[in-house]
């Protein structure tokens, strides 16, 4: 679930309602057997194209195999749809959080190995519960410098 929060645009300032909250089952697996059960019993029958491309963004940075992002795609998901511009670049989430045959599969689809990434100003910072803020950001990453972090612990 805090998948799809992290793909899914933010709620409008001052709104009472959080609309990421309103995702189907079908947009959280990771592998192609499970897409296909839910699919069978009714999950996810009637995909627009921001569930289409949540899927597949889910798919890419959390996925077992690229089969089901392959399937995704085919369905007409979009690599490129730009969900939230508060969070990174499919990429970049890739690159610090996926496995390594999601990055070959993301690079043979023509993604940009030396695009760059910087955490906008607004998104720098976290206050948590009163307490000093916490700053977590990137400027000017790439996602093959991120990965190669991430794979060489």
């Amino acid at each position: 679930m805090s998948a799809a929060y992290a793909l899914m645009p933010l709620p409008p300032i001052g709104s009472t309602i959080d609309n990421r909250a309103q995702i189907t089952p079908a947009m959280l697996v990771r592998n192609m057997t499970s897409f296909e059960r839910l699919v069978s019993a009714g999950a996810g029958a009637d995909y627009n194209p921001t569930t289409l491309n949540i899927a597949l963004k889910i798919a890419t940075i959390y996925g077992e195999s690229p089969q089901l992002a392959e399937h995704l795609l085919a369905m007409g998901g979009n690599l490129q749809a730009d969900l939230n511009t508060d969070i990174p670049p499919l990429i970049i989430s890739l690159a610090s959080q996926g496995k390594p045959q999601m990055m070959q599969w993301l690079l043979a689809q023509g993604t940009d190995p030396n695009s760059r990434f910087s955490t906008p100003a607004n998104r720098r910072y976290y206050n948590l519960a009163g307490g000093p803020p916490f700053y977590s950001y990137l400027l000017d990453a790439t996602p093959l410098l991120l990965f190669a972090n991430l794979h060489t612990r």
